[in-house]
């Protein structure tokens, strides 16, 4: 329990402290929306390839984990989104029957 709050600790600390930065006026609102997107885009995907290019590829691939992954990201492909995609090119021209329309006039 303690290795998983020394790993999570830092982040919520970050959280906290950019909100109390918008609270107190130092950043405004709006400059968190690029900061983010560097985050998500930059930051976050470099600091995961680090992690795991220190650490042994056997250490990393739990091949059992990945299978289930994988089996299950397709199994929800076939059951629920290629169905959608083709029931939208073939049956209601063109148009996806998945998608939600959200016209409120």
């Amino acid at each position: 329990m303690l290795n998983v709050l020394a790993i999570t600790s830092p982040i919520f600390l970050l959280i906290a402290l950019g909100y109390g930065a918008v609270q107190a006026g130092i950043m405004e609102k709006g400059g968190t929306r690029p900061l983010g997107a560097f985050v998500l885009t930059f930051a976050l995907p470099a600091l995961i390839f680090k992690s795991l290019a220190q650490r042994p590829v056997a250490e990393i691939a739990n091949w059992g984990y990945l299978a289930a992954y994988g089996g299950g990201s397709l199994i929800a492909y076939f059951l629920a989104v290629r169905p959608c995609a083709l029931a939208g090119q073939d049956a209601h021209g063109g148009r996806d029957p998945c998608a939600r329309r959200l016209d409120f006039q």
